[in-house]
């Protein structure tokens, strides 16, 4: 064998490169919907894990007072479940109005979902000028 030869192939000109098909936007969607499923699949027993223990989970949806979602165990000797509760804001101006919806998920006994309005006044402290049962009525 010859150290100056070297072995090059012929050069290929009849060769056909395939590209591969593109995925459509549908794919691709519901590849990431069924990871983020998959996801939430794999973190609910923490979830789980953290509501036993703690009781309860509540995450701030903003900065007034009372805007937050809220997931709590109810162990009472009629009722066991899950109770779900979110504040939002129902009016921004004076006075600042924060609209609370409450649903319960029972396995043992029965409850009908529950709606509270509290109206703070405006300030760097803001403090409770009245609650009532229902939906806010504010004048916008």
């Amino acid at each position: 064998m010859n150290d100056n030869s070297l072995d090059v192939p012929a050069p290929l000109e009849d060769t056909v490169v395939q590209v591969p098909p593109s995925r459509s936007l549908v794919r691709r969607l519901g590849c990431g919907l069924g990871l983020v499923l998959w996801a939430l699949l794999l973190l609910s027993p923490c979830i789980l894990i953290t509501l036993a223990v703690r009781g309860e989970i509540s995450i701030d949806t903003g900065s007034a007072p009372e805007q937050r979602f809220r997931m709590w165990l109810i162990m009472e000797a009629n009722e066991r479940g899950v109770g779900l509760s979110n504040g939002w804001v129902a009016s921004a101006a004076d006075p600042l109005c924060i609209q609370t919806d409450v649903k319960f998920y029972l396995w043992e006994g029965e409850a009908e979902p529950v709606s509270f309005c509290k109206c703070y006044d405006d300030g760097d402290n803001p403090q409770l000028q009245e609650m009532i049962t229902g939906t806010c009525n504010v004048e916008e």
